[in-house]
């Protein structure tokens, strides 16, 4: 994992959003920095960004929760759903695909294999 990432993850993806956060992410990521020194593993991270409203983004919220499921305890799957106006005015993102903060996007529905393929490299290159 990379400072840039031990950095995304330990804000939860509110980089540089205040000096609260910020100071709270120095403190998770030194933490995280001793976990994996004891030998815990950090999960990779899958945040999705998706609208009730829109059939593609439904269909693709979908097989993002039923590949993250594949993978267990080795992903944390965290949800936007963007119907909620403050949801969407905090990140401005209408519909998104992120794995360990690096977005995911064929331009429709994402593929099961093509996802099933960006988790498996984000653990393949944590090993």
């Amino acid at each position: 994992m990379t400072p840039d990432d031990t950095y995304y993850v330990s804000t939860c993806s509110h980089v540089h959003e205040s000096d609260e956060i910020d100071a709270c992410g120095r403190a998770r990521a030194a933490w995280l920095r001793e976990a994996w020194a004891r030998g815990a593993r950090v999960k990779v991270a899958v945040d999705l960004f998706w609208q009730t409203f829109c059939e593609t983004s439904w269909i693709e919220a979908q097989r993002v929760r039923e590949v993250s499921a594949e993978f267990g305890d080795a992903v944390a799957l965290r949800e936007y759903p963007v119907d909620d106006r403050a949801v969407l005015l905090r990140h401005q993102i209408p519909r998104a695909i992120y794995v360990n903060g690096r977005q995911i996007d064929w331009g429709y529905e994402a593929p099961r294999e093509g996802i099933r393929e960006a988790i498996s490299r984000a653990l393949e290159a944590q090993e």
